[in-house]
């Protein structure tokens, strides 16, 4: 059980948090605007370059809060409790009516728990037919497992195979 100083701290740490998806809402609304309406032609030439020099974003990451919003002002009206971009980043490019389906789905799976991102993933996937996809290892996980694997090699003395290790890792980073 909670103190009550406790309590009153996640009260205000839940109070930061919505006010974070809030503005992450109103910022997607916002770059929306600047977007379609063409705002940031005065001092920029592209809504890319408006984005890098005066947010610090990256097109798609600008792209990802307007998505984002589009899909929140979908769900809103269900009484979906969106909490951040990620949660719904894979339902962004669908008909309103499959954002709703999917949603309902990934509460489905969620069980009564948290609506993750990867439960969300899984049900768009289920909603559109798409089958699930597995996702290949970043080069850096690929670069980690191929080093543990030589520093198991040279710890061994298996110098040919450190060698072929070291090859592979040299492959994968200049690929």
């Amino acid at each position: 059980m909670l103190t009550q100083e406790q309590k009153t701290e996640l009260t205000k740490c839940e109070l930061v948090i919505m006010d974070g998806v809030a503005k992450m809402y109103e910022a997607g609304r916002a770059l929306m605007t600047i977007r379609e309406e063409e705002l940031y032609k005065d001092k920029y030439r592209t809504f890319d370059d408006y984005c890098r020099e005066r947010w610090g974003y990256s097109k798609s990451h600008a792209n990802r809060l307007i998505g984002a919003a589009g899909v929140v002002d979908v769900l809103t009206p269900i009484g979906a409790k969106v909490e951040n971009e990620s949660q719904v980043r894979a339902l962004t490019g669908l008909k309103p009516a499959k954002v709703e389906k999917a949603w309902e789905k990934a509460t489905k799976l969620a069980a009564g728990g948290k609506v993750t991102a990867n439960l969300v993933r899984r049900a768009v996937n289920e909603v559109t037919g798409r089958p699930e996809q597995k996702r290949k290892p970043s080069k850096n996980a690929t670069a980690l497992t191929l080093l543990n694997k030589l520093e198991d090699a040279v710890n061994q003395d298996l110098r040919t195979e450190a060698i072929k290790l070291l090859r592979r890792i040299r492959k994968l980073l200049t690929a």
